[in-house]
């Protein structure tokens, strides 16, 4: 069996999943990244110290491989092996259903440092994760926040490629304003500006630390404070509204919009209890607030009937 150096056991939430009854992909996506920033955690890793030295660690690119959904309720434990490619740290991540060990879902995210502004070679990565990873390939004695580490000099070849590789990545990024302004994918509807900063589709910056309801579990919130529709409950009917929403940079709610809705009886009350939700923990991107876009799905379930009022409760007629 494969050895990790870290594992992070967590469980589904209801809301994670789709109409089909199976986690969102997207969700796979946030499961790995909180297992990352827990194993940092671990580390000593503070990022905060780091961007006021002038360094930040961003992700460059994701993939995901989908092997078996997780459903409401599963347990799984996301398992995390690190390794360095030249200026890149890579985080091998693959979630597994417990308690039979399924495999899920394998994740690879590539980070690089930049250093204000610009790309570096993966020096801080060695410094940090030393002891995960195998000798590093730079022939240097880095001096990093008073601490210092000694690096071997076998390893000049990739050194010099890495600038080579610098040198045609300048020349190319010369051939016009057109082409260094246009906007790179990072997976589906994710691009990146001209800035470097990761975007969705509706603007908001995809968050490095994923927004947290400051209350708890957002669903249980929404169940406590949802008023069931009278005309809904005259008919007897149930339904589900998924709500499309802005967690702004002080935590309020922001912008609100209906995705998806499988009556529209249920449209305004859910609309109404989630521009309600208390402030949310914001979401942060580089060691800064960013406005987030969150998608809440919003339960409608027909309440039971109340007991009879003439004592009868439990006995058959």
């Amino acid at each position: 069996m494969q050895t990790y150096i870290f594992e992070l056991e967590m469980k589904v939430r209801d809301y994670e999943c789709d109409l089909q009854g199976i986690v969102n992909n997207a969700n796979y996506q946030h499961y790995m990244e909180h297992a990352r920033h827990e194993f940092l955690e671990t580390t000593g890793a503070n990022f905060g110290k780091l961007h006021q030295a002038g360094l930040d660690a961003v992700i460059r690119r994701i993939e995901i491989e989908y092997l078996h959904s997780l459903t409401s309720g599963d347990r799984f434990a996301v398992r995390i092996n690190i390794r360095q490619e030249g200026a890149k740290l890579v985080f091998l991540q693959d979630i597994y259903r417990l308690p039979d060990n399924l495999l899920c879902s394998k994740g690879r995210a590539e980070n690089v440092c930049v250093q204000d502004g610009k790309l570096t070679r993966g020096e801080v990565f060695a410094e940090l994760f030393g002891k995960y990873l195998k000798k590093a390939a730079l022939p240097l004695v880095l001096l990093f926040l008073g601490l210092s580490v000694a690096v071997p000099a076998s390893a000049g070849k990739r050194d010099s490629v890495f600038q080579q590789q610098e040198g045609k990545e300048e020349k190319e990024g010369k051939k016009g304003k057109k082409e260094q302004q246009e906007k790179v994918r990072f997976g589906k509807d994710v691009v990146e500006d001209e800035n470097g900063i990761l975007r969705n589709p509706d603007g908001t910056v995809v968050h490095e630390r994923a927004p947290k309801f400051s209350k708890g579990n957002p669903s249980v919130w929404i169940g406590r404070n949802l008023r069931y529709p009278q005309q809904a409950h005259e008919k007897g009917i149930s339904g589900k509204v998924v709500v499309r929403c802005v967690i702004e940079r002080d935590g309020t709610i922001g912008d609100v919009e209906i995705e998806s809705s499988t009556n529209p009886v249920f449209n305004a009350e859910a609309f109404r209890v989630i521009r309600s939700m208390p402030r949310w923990t914001p979401g942060i991107q580089r060691g800064k607030t960013v406005r987030v876009g969150y998608t809440i799905p919003v339960i409608f379930k027909m309440p039971p009937p109340p007991p009879p009022k003439d004592g009868t409760q439990g006995f058959l007629r």
